[in-house]
């Protein structure tokens, strides 16, 4: 049951000894190619949480910032009236 695994084992262990240099070569290029891959991931995560960031602090300046009101409430205007009513009455007596 184990046979075939065992033969095909032995054959690729066969196969690396004739041809150690090349087996070391595949296998240095591949950590190259995974450290690259792994050293670029944290820069673009922090990339992304740099936007992130950024979005956040806009989006809380534009909610915190003074607005200047040019229309009068309903209070406003109803303090405006009676203080005109009363200005006039004030100069009639």
């Amino acid at each position: 049951m184990l046979r075939p695994f065992i033969t095909v084992l032995e054959t690729i262990i066969r196969w690396m000894n004739a041809n150690q240099g090349f087996a070391q070569v595949l296998l240095t290029i591949a950590l190259v190619v995974a450290t690259i891959v792994l050293a670029r991931s944290p820069a673009k995560a922090n990339a992304i949480s740099r936007d992130q960031m950024k979005q956040a602090l806009e989006l809380e300046q534009s909610r915190t910032r003074p607005y200047l009101s040019l229309l009068k409430t309903s209070s406003e205007v109803d303090v405006a009236e009676n203080s005109w009513c009363h200005s006039d009455q004030r100069s009639e007596a």
